[in-house]
């Protein structure tokens, strides 16, 4: 997996931390301030973080007009454009820091909205509970060999209903 990631532009100082709790169970995300009280502050030379909490499709809903749809969320703090280079059509960098607003990719947008268009767009994410966000950013496409696979994106501090802690 030589090229996995390279397209970000850091890809040679982003390190996303696993933990592979047996040896025929799939490797998962780890937060390292969770599970190891890692404070990256003791740290100068990390420039910065992110946290991700991956839900599959089958763990949460995406609700637009009555219509339900399934795909990959991702649950990140605002500095994830910060680090990953991941192509925005529409939005700026900082689109995740409004606790209302939420990141699409180009192909999720097409299977909701069809021939709509999706910035403005009012939506319910359901895992827990639901929460009401906006269309504001697209993200052209997720390049096939990215460890990280998403269908949309919501701002970790937009509620604190998400049942997964953090990753």
């Amino acid at each position: 997996e030589t090229n996995t990631d390279k397209f970000h532009k850091h890809s040679d100082r982003i390190y996303l931390t696993t933990v592979q709790n047996g040896p025929m169970v799939e490797k998962d995300l780890i937060n390292w301030e969770l599970f190891f009280n890692f404070n990256y502050d003791e740290y100068p030379e990390i420039h910065n973080h992110t946290t991700l909490v991956k839900y599959q499709p089958e763990e949460i809903k995406f609700i637009s007009e009555n219509n339900v749809f399934t795909g990959a969320g991702l649950v990140v703090d605002s500095t994830f454009f910060e680090i990953f280079d991941f192509p925005l059509s529409v939005g700026a960098k900082d689109v995740l820091a409004s606790p209302d607003k939420l990141v699409i990719t180009r192909a999720f947008a097409d299977k909701v909205f069809s021939d709509e268009e999706p910035i403005g767009k009012t939506v319910t994410v359901q895992c827990d509970n639901k929460n009401t966000y906006q269309v504001a950013g697209i993200v052209e496409r997720v390049p096939s060999n990215s460890n990280i696979q998403f269908d949309f994106i919501i701002p970790s501090h937009s509620a604190r209903f998400w049942s997964n802690p953090g990753v």
